[in-house]
């Protein structure tokens, strides 16, 4: 927290010592992910899934280069978010209030179509214990300068829950990020203290991603460690090859768990993009405990759409 304190006041320091606006953006963003899918039996998650959002962000250059962005998101689901963020050439930036944190962002190298893919669950089906770190609407996140091709981001989600329930602990996300020989790393940890998201132990759960390309193709590799007691580890393989007007996406997943059956489970998917908007079909297998009875076949047809406007590209 002191280093957390330490900043701030940085960034308030260097920021007011010129504060003469110099240009301002206003933009409408928006998007919308949904999709239909047929599972096989109850492992799977609900048949029908719809996320979406559309923010409102203003941007304000001021002369000594910093600079301050406010973004408004309204949810599909009727939630709000905000969030406002300070950057400064030699501090780099620092975000408040709704915030995917240090790790989120980076810690997905492998390729996936399916809008709602979590980083280490590409497979539906498949089980995964660990957790990135995203949770809260009250997040302090720092971006650090980019040095040498390095990024480093810190993280913070205070708790705000009752004493000894889920949500009292906080949540310290940390994570590096850089581009060597061209292969792309990224590797990080999400620090849960005790009940910080349910009522258990705490644990960091940490990852390491790879991805690097050959000539069209992408290919990304994915390490998880949930960090949890009696919690698994998992990795991932992924590959994507645009092939005429189409992209294919494939996917093998492999999870080490503590006891029992180590499952395993692949995806094989099609994307369209048409400019306005993306289309993808996708089929996914997983293995779950090893016998005919625990197998998972999910069909799943997405469609993302997304749209920006510039209301107001520039004014002194």
């Amino acid at each position: 927290m002191k280093k957390l304190k330490v900043i701030m006041i940085s960034f308030l320091t260097s920021g007011f010592l010129t504060l003469n606006s110099f240009a301002a953006e206003v933009t409408l963003n928006g998007e919308f992910n949904g999709g239909w899918q047929s599972i096989s039996n109850s492992y799977g998650t609900e048949n029908s899934q719809e996320d979406g959002n559309v923010d409102l962000t203003y941007v304000e250059e001021l002369e000594n280069g910093m600079s301050i962005k406010l973004r408004l998101r309204q949810k599909v689901d009727g939630s709000a978010q905000q969030n406002v963020k300070i950057s400064t050439p030699s501090m780099g930036s620092i975000s408040f209030g709704d915030d995917d944190g240090a790790v989120d962002p980076v810690d997905n190298k492998v390729p996936s179509i399916w809008n709602d893919g979590g980083a280490s669950k590409l497979v539906n089906g498949m089980p995964s214990d660990y957790k990135d770190g995203d949770y809260g609407n009250n997040v302090i996140t720092w971006h650090a300068p980019s040095v040498g091709g390095l990024s480093l981001k810190a993280g913070l989600t205070k708790g705000s829950g009752a004493s000894g329930a889920a949500g009292e602990g906080d949540v310290t996300t940390l994570s590096a990020s850089t581009t060597i020989a061209g292969v792309s790393l990224a590797f990080g940890t999400a620090m849960f203290d005790k009940n910080a998201v349910e009522v258990a132990d705490a644990y960091d759960s940490t990852f390491l991603t790879a991805s690097t390309s050959l000539s069209n193709a992408k290919i990304g590799v994915g390490f998880y460690d949930s960090g949890k007691t009696n919690g698994d580890e998992s990795t991932h393989f992924g590959i994507s090859l645009p092939i005429n007007d189409v992209t294919l996406n494939m996917v093998y997943s492999e999870v080490d768990e503590t006891s029992g059956h180590d499952p395993s489970g692949y995806m094989i998917g099609l994307g369209k993009n048409l400019g306005v908007g993306e289309f993808t079909v996708e089929y996914h297998m997983a293995d779950v405990t090893g016998v005919k009875a625990g197998e998972v076949e999910t069909w799943r047809l997405g469609y993302s759409f997304s749209f920006g406007v510039n209301l107001i590209p520039y004014m002194n």
